[in-house]
């Protein structure tokens, strides 16, 4: 856990946070992520509030919150074990609190895409309750934060730009390199989950394929982006499989790109899809 004046909890290697922690550095407040303690989901959950104490002992002042998944663990499938991680997540909002620490939540979603307490919307105006302060990526995002959960200090805070990538359709296919001008690219990019419906798209592309496979054959489907589901990862490895069997290519691939690979899928894409199922 660094020494610093604020921590970031969770620790996530998405690509807006370079440069916000980059300009919080230049302003003179040192800042890092809150690592976990150990490689245990569900013991650093339980370890969270003896972190904020360690934390506050070091010299941290502010707590910068951003996401709450961390919460939803593996064997919290039932409405009560949620209810339970809900009253803990209360207990670590109060450690937080009785130590001294300032809390400072990002709203990049304001409830999250998938259940993670039993009651999202009451977790949310709980965490609210505890904020000193609370950002949004948009003036929209700020406003259902302040009507929905009654938040008064909101500040909007632009993602800002990411790297923009001068590539055409045949120069981004030419680096991925496994694709020609000639061929259709269908590409999902984003960390693999089942809300977003990837395994549903794979299973139209097959019904597709049976019907015709040589109207197929010239179709290649990519499907990039971290695996944060292991059952869903192996769904999908066997649907890609399938779909390969009827003539049309499917690519997995199962690990964290950058902001330039997402840029060159994205070019050489002819179509994006998001078939997402639903979000909370």
């Amino acid at each position: 856990m660094g020494k610093s004046l604020v921590l970031h909890w969770p620790e996530d290697p998405v690509s807006y946070f370079p440069p916000f922690m980059s300009s919080l550095d230049q302003v003179g407040v040192s800042n890092s992520f809150m690592h976990p303690l150990t490689a245990s989901a569900t013991l650093n959950i339980f370890l969270a509030p003896f972190s904020l104490v360690v934390a506050r002992l070091r010299g941290t002042r502010i707590i910068h919150l951003h996401w709450t998944y961390q919460f939803g663990l593996h064997w919290a499938r039932t409405r009560r074990r949620r209810r339970f991680l809900r009253a803990w997540f209360r207990v670590w909002l109060l450690t937080l609190r009785v130590v001294g620490l300032r809390l400072v939540w990002t709203a990049h979603n304001v409830v999250p895409h998938e259940p993670v307490f039993d009651d999202d919307v009451e977790a949310r105006k709980t965490l609210i309750r505890f904020c000193d302060a609370v950002i949004a990526h948009d003036e929209s995002t700020a406003e259902k934060v302040r009507r929905n959960f009654g938040a008064t200090s909101v500040y909007v805070i632009p993602q800002g730009a990411y790297e923009v990538v001068h590539l055409d359709r045949d120069a981004s296919r030419a680096e991925l390199g496994w694709i020609n001008s000639d061929q259709k690219l269908i590409a999902c990019v984003g960390a693999i989950r089942p809300y977003k419906g990837f395994s549903d798209l794979l299973r139209a592309t097959l019904e597709l394929a049976k019907d015709d496979s040589k109207v197929m054959g010239d179709l290649k489907v990519l499907i990039a982006g971290q695996s944060l589901d292991a059952l869903l990862s192996n769904e999908l490895s066997q649907l890609a499989k399938l779909c390969r069997s009827h003539g049309v290519e499917v690519r997995l691939h199962a690990s964290y790109l950058s902001e330039h690979e997402v840029a060159v899928i994205h070019s050489a894409a002819d179509a994006v899809a998001l078939p997402f199922r639903s979000v909370s």
